[in-house]
């Protein structure tokens, strides 16, 4: 008997600087998308709201502080060739405060401009999410 499967709820957030650039991770230490590019962000956990995951990634993640958080769009990502799990990403623009600290998740961190784009290889949907963004 084959089980039900259900898209996975995702918040990624957008921060630029005072140029207006972009943070992104490089991914480590991970199951999939190993040393690739993204948006900080990740699951929705079961307990807590949109909102509350989207800080708690951050949090995780970067050691920032979310400051305001405005919903951008979301994108389905049906059957994702790497890991066959279907997705629903949440984008929200946040303003943040703190130093960046990086958890095990992340070797790096780069501010990225629509001039360096082609610099990166990305990881879920960055490249189309930036894309949009720019």
């Amino acid at each position: 008997m084959s089980r039900q499967k259900y898209p996975i709820p995702v918040v990624r957030a957008v921060i630029r600087n005072d140029a207006g650039e972009i943070l992104l991770l490089k991914r480590s230490n991970c199951v999939h998308y190993d040393n690739l590019w993204c948006l900080p962000g990740g699951k929705i956990d079961a307990e807590d709201t949109i909102e509350q995951s989207l800080r708690r990634e951050l949090a995780e993640e970067t050691a920032l502080t979310v400051k305001k958080a405005k919903f951008l769009f979301y994108i389905e990502s049906m059957e994702n060739v790497q890991d066959s799990e279907s997705y629903i990403t949440f984008y929200f623009e946040c303003t943040v405060e703190g130093e960046i600290k990086l958890n095990k998740e992340s070797m790096n961190f780069a501010w990225i401009g629509k001039e360096s784009f082609d610099e990166y290889q990305y990881a879920f949907n960055t490249a189309q999410v930036l894309k949009r963004l720019w």
